[in-house]
């Protein structure tokens, strides 16, 4: 349902109760139709998920463009440090 919802093609994994997008889109369609939906006014995220999805979203970005490996680099060593001090 959520895959139909979010318009998204790819496979969607369970791995250890998490659900994982992996995809080998060129232009991540699938990805970018997830940042559209949850960057809307109506669908934010709240709390600390809301600043893990703006870094994946800024990650995301800098990555897609090749314009600053270096900030995505940094960007994934601050989400898996959130992600070791965060309980699910």
């Amino acid at each position: 349902m959520i895959k139909r919802l979010l318009n998204i093609t790819s496979k969607i994994i369970i791995e250890d109760q998490n659900f994982c997008l992996k995809t080998t889109d060129s232009d991540c369609v699938s990805i970018k139709n997830i940042i559209y939906i949850f960057s809307l006014k109506a669908l934010k995220f709240k709390g600390m998920k809301s600043l893990h999805f703006k870094l994946w979203k800024k990650a995301f970005f800098y990555n897609n463009i090749n314009i600053n490996p270096k900030k995505v680099e940094k960007i994934h060593k601050i989400l898996l440090k959130l992600n070791k001090t965060m309980p699910y």
